[in-house]
């Protein structure tokens, strides 16, 4: 995991939070990858029976960050369909295929 995802165990649950207040907890490749490590760590503890997902700071989440990763550069358009399939696509089917309740504190 890395610092973009904090995840705080609990009695029975775990708390998963967006660490980038200050971009508005936005995604970028770095977070959605740590995302991905804490479900799967979650759903390895055999303790855990539910997941509350939130964001720090006074936003959840602002969306995909607007950074390198979707600018065009000399050689063209950034190719968002790789983007969204590799990485959004990737989180959406994990979060709705981990075994737990998922509660979005929004």
């Amino acid at each position: 995991m890395n610092d973009t995802i904090r995840m705080e165990p609990r009695e029975g649950w775990r708390k998963i939070i967006l660490n980038r207040p200050d971009k508005l907890n936005a995604v970028n490749e770095e977070m959605l990858a740590g995302l991905l490590q804490a479900l799967d760590a979650a759903e390895r503890d055999k303790a855990c029976r539910a997941l509350l997902l939130t964001g720090e700071g006074r936003g959840f989440c602002a969306g995909q960050e607007l950074g390198p990763a979707v600018m065009p550069t000399p050689s063209g358009p950034p190719d968002l369909g790789k983007l969204a399939g590799t990485w959004h696509h990737q989180v959406t089917r994990r979060i709705r295929s981990v075994p737990l309740p998922v509660v979005c504190a929004v």
